[in-house]
């Protein structure tokens, strides 16, 4: 964890923030629509997907769009895997399947980890898809210890969009950021 990260212009932009292996998590504080009129490159190395467009480094994923099919655990067991991660000094759970699970699961899991008291004791973060969850969802999910949410933002183009079968809109994903900023300040 860092306090402070200061850019080029001396002044302290982000006051949290987190490093993992050679990347710097810092959360979101102001959105800005531009229209984009330039080259975007895809990185492709060995287990990282991503791209890059203006010094904007985006992870590029659609496995959750080209494989739907999956299969949960139950919350029960979930709940008292943390509870074994919580007994042996753990402080932070980060979930990274492609993303975390929705709905009625995500609602019980929730419920769990606020009626057992996890959600003080440990922190969570996960994988996300925008244009699943709703603002009741992401409010449950802070009270229940989520800290840290990854979505995959493969691109604020439309027809990209598309292509790659998202089955959301650009639209979509700005309002929903806006939400998540205003719920996390």
């Amino acid at each position: 964890m860092f306090p402070k990260i200061n850019f080029n212009d001396g002044k302290p932009t982000h006051k949290k923030g987190f490093i993992v292996r050679n990347y710097a998590y810092i959360p979101i504080t102001k959105l800005i629509k531009n229209n984009f009129k330039g080259h975007v490159y895809n990185l492709t190395v060995e287990q990282d997907h991503s791209y890059v467009a203006n010094l904007l480094a985006v992870k590029n994923c659609s496995w959750t769009t080209l494989f739907p099919q999956f299969s949960l655990r139950s919350v029960d067991n979930c709940l008292k895997e943390v509870e074994q991660l919580i007994n042996l000094g753990v402080k932070e759970i980060f979930d990274d399947t492609g993303t975390f699970p929705a709905g009625k699961w995500l609602t019980d899991f929730c419920k769990g980890m606020i009626k057992k008291g996890y959600n003080k004791k440990i922190k969570i973060g996960c994988n996300l898809r925008f244009g699943v969850l709703q603002k009741k969802d992401y409010q449950l999910m802070q009270k229940a210890g989520f800290r840290f949410l990854l979505f995959g933002l493969e691109s604020a183009n439309q027809k990209t969009l598309d292509k790659l079968n998202k089955g959301i809109k650009v639209n979509q994903v700005e309002k929903e950021l806006q939400l998540i900023k205003q719920l996390s300040t």
